[in-house]
C-alpha cells in the first residue's frame, strides 16, 4: 500500500534562510493503485517534477498513467489533479511553465495548456501524422523555445526512419490559444529542450 510521507519548506529568504515554513504529513498521489507490474525499462515511479515559486506550484508526474498532480507551495496541499494525457506519453512526459500555464508535451503528439492554478484545460494542439508515417499516432513534439507569447515545438524520435517524416517541423503555436500561425520543414534539431533552437531579438 501507499505510506504517508512528509513534506516540508524551508526559507530562502535573505537572513531567515533555513526557517522552516511548513510541514506536514500528506498521501502521495498514487498513480497504479495495487500494481505488482514491471518491465524492463518503465516502472510504476512517481517522481517530483516542475517546481514553480512565481505561481506558488509545484508538481508530481507519474509516466505509467500520464497524469500530473499540482501542489501548494504556500500550504503543500493538493490542488488538482490531471486526466490521463495521450497513450504515447507512456514514453516521457516534459512540461514548461509560462505566463500563469503549465504545457504539457511528449511522444503523443498534443500539447495541452493547463492553468497552473486550477488544472482546467485551456486548449489542446495536435501534430496530426500525414499518413500512417508516425508508429505514435501524431508526430511527437516537444517545446524548443517559449518567446513572445509564442511556443515553438519540433518534433524527432532517438531512432529516425527512412524516409524521414514530412511532417517533422518546427512549428510556432501561439501560446494564448493554441492556434497555429506557421510552420517549416524541419530535421535534425531533436525534439524539445534538447533542440539546440535558440531565440535572441525578436
Amino acid at each position: 500500500g501507499t505510506a504517508k510521507g512528509n513534506l516540508w519548506a524551508l526559507s530562502l529568504k535573505q537572513g531567515q534562510e533555513g526557517t522552516l515554513l511548513w510541514n506536514i504529513t500528506f498521501m502521495p498521489p498514487l498513480g497504479v493503485p495495487n500494481s505488482t507490474w514491471t518491465s524492463a525499462s518503465h516502472q510504476p515511479t512517481m517522481r517530483l517534477g516542475t517546481v514553480d515559486p512565481e505561481d506558488g506550484v509545484f508538481f508530481f508526474t507519474e509516466d505509467t498513467t500520464r497524469k500530473r498532480w499540482c501542489y501548494s507551495l504556500e500550504t503543500g496541499t493538493q490542488l488538482w489533479e490531471s486526466d490521463p494525457e495521450p497513450a504515447m506519453n507512456y514514453y516521457g512526459m516534459s512540461s514548461n511553465i509560462y505566463e500563469g500555464k503549465l504545457f504539457g508535451t511528449g511522444y503523443g503528439g498534443v500539447l495541452i495548456a493547463y492553468d497552473i492554478k486550477t488544472g482546467k484545460v485551456l486548449w489542446k494542439y495536435t501534430a496530426v501524422q500525414e499518413g500512417f508515417e508516425s508508429p505514435y499516432g501524431n508526430y511527437p513534439i516537444g517545446i524548443a523555445c517559449i518567446a513572445d507569447g509564442k511556443i515553438y515545438l519540433t518534433s524527432s524520435e532517438h531512432s529516425p526512419t527512412q524516409p524521414l517524416w514530412r511532417g517533422s517541423y518546427l512549428r510556432c503555436v501561439n501560446a494564448s490559444n493554441g492556434v497555429e500561425l506557421w510552420k517549416i520543414l524541419n530535421w535534425g534539431m531533436g525534439m524539445g529542450a534538447g533542440s539546440g533552437a535558440a531565440i535572441a531579438d525578436g
